[in-house]
């Protein structure tokens, strides 16, 4: 995953990789702006993950993997009663 800030008159302030990414239909997620943070969502073909960057760097502030457990879960298969 590519993301980057640019300011309005097209300069770029940052740009980071903050996770892998692949998927054979692309990235379709609209980043959130949070007060100073930026949360994008990595949910893709291999382990998913969300990441909170700084709005003025672009440095990680919080990675969080449980999303892809929480997809696990979800597709368990459990015996019928």
């Amino acid at each position: 995953m590519f993301i980057a800030a640019y300011d309005f008159d097209g300069n770029r302030l940052w740009q980071v990789r903050p996770g892998v990414f692949a998927s054979m239909h692309g990235y379709c997620s609209s980043p959130v702006l949070w007060k100073d943070k930026v949360i994008v969502n990595g949910d893709h073909d291999g382990p998913s993950y969300i990441v909170a960057l700084s709005r003025a760097t672009g440095q990680t502030i919080l990675e969080d993997t449980s999303a892809q457990q929480d997809a696990e879960l979800l597709h368990t298969d459990y015996p019928a009663n």
